[in-house]
């Protein structure tokens, strides 16, 4: 089954990516982080998961990170949301407990951080940021958190969720931007006199991976429409298993041009890296499956919204 997204929606997913685009072309992966946030705040866009829902808030950062632009709009428009940050333009980092590695950490504004079942905001003047020289797709620094403030029980478990839901829309983003760069070199490479594309073991490995893909895709908008911490964790387990077959696959038929920063593969299949690493990796996301079906057999958001 393949659903379709509504006019507005469309609309929305549109008017995002096209401002984004736009703010930054020709800009250094290093400031491509405010210029996006900036583009999506003076286009009201910041606000989205509050205005229209978790679900428009996933299709634009499934839509922007298809697109290559290096920005941290999940956590932005899904995690910032939870916290309260409104319209507010800034950069917002996620930090795995007091000290680790984060995409962007060296741009944002705002931390927001997952610790255990606690969650808290810090601001940059709080944290030491040390920028690293080589990033996983992404500018990437190591934060330490020195002072913060705590966000209450309720607050903690939606930005655990909505930091998963905004992983597994990004990633289902990278998956697809890397499929659409690599059908076209397979269609036009020639091999053994024939376009390698033709061969059926490199369509398989690339219908295995688009398969993946969307199951990607799938999973992380039906956990943004119910905004639902089974289904988030599910869609963030699936995104990690996903990410290493499109990876694999991807880099296998595209060979040494796959690598290359010219061809552009490595903008999409890198972030991957990273992404299928956050919160804990696919092991921590699968114990999470497990500790919220237990918690309740029946998520509500599927009883209520699935016949």
């Amino acid at each position: 089954m393949k659903l379709t997204m509504t006019q507005d929606q469309a609309d929305i997913v549109d008017a995002a990516v096209n401002a984004v685009r736009r703010a930054t072309t020709d800009v250094s992966d290093d400031d491509q982080a405010r210029r996006a946030i900036t583009a999506l705040s003076d286009g009201g866009f910041l606000d989205l998961a509050s205005t229209a829902g978790p679900l428009e808030a996933a299709l634009v950062t499934e839509a922007i990170s298809r697109s290559g632009v290096l920005a941290p709009v999940g956590a932005r428009l899904l995690v910032g949301d939870v916290c309260g940050l409104g319209d507010d333009p800034v950069v917002v980092g996620l930090v795995e407990g007091r000290r680790s590695l984060v995409r962007y950490g060296t741009a944002a504004d705002v931390f927001v951080g997952v610790d255990g079942d606690d969650a808290f905001v810090a601001h940059r003047d709080q944290a030491t940021i040390t920028p690293l020289a080589e990033g996983v797709g992404t500018p990437v620094a190591r934060v330490e958190i020195n002072n913060s403030t705590p966000l209450p029980a309720a607050q903690a478990a939606a930005v655990a969720r909505r930091w998963r839901i905004a992983m597994a829309a990004e990633a289902a983003g990278a998956m697809a931007g890397a499929i659409s760069l690599t059908v076209p070199y397979v269609s036009q490479r020639i091999a053994f006199g024939r376009p390698l594309g033709s061969f059926q073991a490199v369509q398989h490995r690339l219908a295995r991976a688009q398969v993946f893909a969307e199951g990607t895709s799938w999973l992380a908008r039906h956990a943004a429409w119910a905004d639902d911490d089974y289904l988030a964790a599910c869609a963030a387990t699936y995104a990690c298993m996903a990410a290493v077959q499109v990876y694999e696959n991807t880099h296998q038929v595209t060979g040494g041009i796959g690598i290359t920063t010219e061809h552009g593969l490595v903008r999409h299949t890198r972030r991957l890296v990273g992404l299928q690493r956050e919160l804990g990796g696919m092991n921590a996301h699968a114990r999470r499956v497990t500790a919220s079906r237990l918690a309740e057999p029946t998520p509500a958001a599927v009883a209520e919204n699935v016949a």
